[in-house]
């Protein structure tokens, strides 16, 4: 039975790996498993919490597997030998955003972390406007800065960088305003339409 998940793990990650840039994401081992699973994660917790929350389970699942997804990306990258290591309990810069790069081009590591909180960001238009909205978004933001924390633990070998934070942040933003926007637009095309035909006939 173990072998044959295997198997299928290693299908589903070649298949993904064709379909996906080679620069996104940058060479993870393991990537693709981590994100199967925690996609299953998400769906059976929200086979169990949306009823208490009123949401459908397809957006609780949806929202959750949004937000995995970053750990998937991010602790599933290799403690390169000379890497600097957190036992300074420290965060170094790391790259963030610079006006220059509208020009010259961003890097690949600066567009890799706007992208990848992209749709964590987007997901938060899943939820019911107002405080349950609001706080979904402060929950997506709070994912990056939470796994750089962690990874100050000097036992784990990792790296903390804060520039990731800002960079994860961002994505974040964008994917939260470019979802909104378009629930707006929709939301305004539809009133037009129902406007346009009038009351039903009685």
């Amino acid at each position: 039975m173990a072998d044959w998940v295997r198997s299928l793990l290693g299908k589903v990650r070649d298949w993904l790996s064709e379909l996906v840039p080679s620069w996104f994401p940058p060479g993870l081992p393991g990537f693709w498993t981590a994100l199967l699973l925690g996609s299953v994660v998400a769906v059976v917790i929200a086979l169990a919490v949306a009823p208490k929350v009123q949401l459908a389970r397809w957006r609780v699942a949806l929202w959750l597997g949004s937000l995995l997804l970053v750990p998937a990306a991010t602790w599933t990258i290799p403690h390169h030998a000379g890497a600097l290591s957190t036992s300074l309990r420290w965060c170094t810069q790391g790259q963030i955003p610079r006006p220059s790069m509208l020009t010259q081009g961003a890097s690949q590591e600066v567009v890799s972390n706007l992208l990848l909180t992209v749709p964590a960001g987007a997901a938060v238009v899943l939820w019911p406007i107002g405080a349950p909205r609001l706080a979904a978004l402060c929950v997506a933001l709070a994912v990056s800065p939470t796994i750089e924390a962690v990874q100050l633990v000097p036992e784990l070998q990792r790296g903390c960088q804060f520039g990731d934070v800002v960079n994860n942040s961002i994505g974040v933003l964008i994917g939260f305003a470019l979802a909104a926007g378009l629930a707006a637009i929709l939301s305004s095309w539809h009133a037009s339409v129902d406007e346009s035909r009038g009351p039903p006939d009685r």
